[in-house]
């Protein structure tokens, strides 16, 4: 085993240290918000991820910077990777909001893609985090990125990847107009959805006042 792949074996056992601290502090907050609001479920699904070495290697690269697990270290925020998959815009803020309220890891970045989406069309919530963990007896603190979105931003992402994987830059410019103009599509889908949950919500709340009123004269 060479050094390089010794010291990346090393930062591996770090991360995945890491990944299961986050996995389970995102996990407390979000059933701890479940047991205290059994009606409004804020998470479809999860995912997480370590990049791999070959995946670091070429974003370094992209970069200007030299490959070695020192500069994975210190330079990408994004080693560690966790998706959180909402059903409604709204859920998306709630969960940001759970995620900045917890003292277990420290907040260093955060973008609002959704706000302000990317030139492409992606939409998202990024945020950045520096996660403490006990290491060789010391404390060290491993970066990692907080990804949360909706469902239907979540499925123009997936396609998005699918569509461009080894594609070659003129044909995805080519295409560019037509990816963002599905992202469009998409936002105002996840609108018309949040409008409908609203007028749901409204509904039943309506339907349950009437109700009580029948009880009422009834008795």
């Amino acid at each position: 085993m060479t050094k390089v792949e010794k010291d990346y074996e090393e930062l591996y056992v770090k991360y995945t240290l890491a990944m299961r601290k986050l996995e389970a502090e995102l996990k407390n907050l979000v059933d701890a918000y479940r047991f205290n609001n059994p009606n409004d479920d804020i998470v479809d699904h999860t995912k997480s991820r370590i990049k791999t070495f070959e995946s670091a290697s070429k974003k370094l690269k992209r970069k200007g910077i030299s490959v070695s697990p020192e500069n994975m270290e210190k330079t990408l925020c994004d080693m560690v990777g966790f998706r959180i998959v909402c059903p409604f815009e709204e859920d998306v803020y709630k969960m940001v909001d759970l995620i900045k309220s917890t003292d277990i890891f420290v907040v260093e970045k955060e973008n609002d893609y959704i706000a302000e989406p990317k030139a492409s069309g992606y939409s998202s919530y990024h945020i950045d985090v520096a996660i403490p963990i006990k290491f060789k007896g010391e404390v060290n603190y491993v970066f990692g990125e907080i990804q949360v979105r909706t469902m239907a931003m979540d499925l123009w992402a997936t396609l998005d990847h699918k569509l461009r994987y080894k594609v070659s830059d003129n044909i995805q410019n080519e295409l560019d107009p037509e990816f963002q103009a599905r992202a469009k599509d998409m936002r105002r889908f996840d609108y018309r959805m949040q409008c409908l949950k609203d007028e749901i919500i409204e509904m039943k709340n309506d339907e349950t006042l009437d109700n009580a009123k029948k009880m009422v004269k009834i008795r």
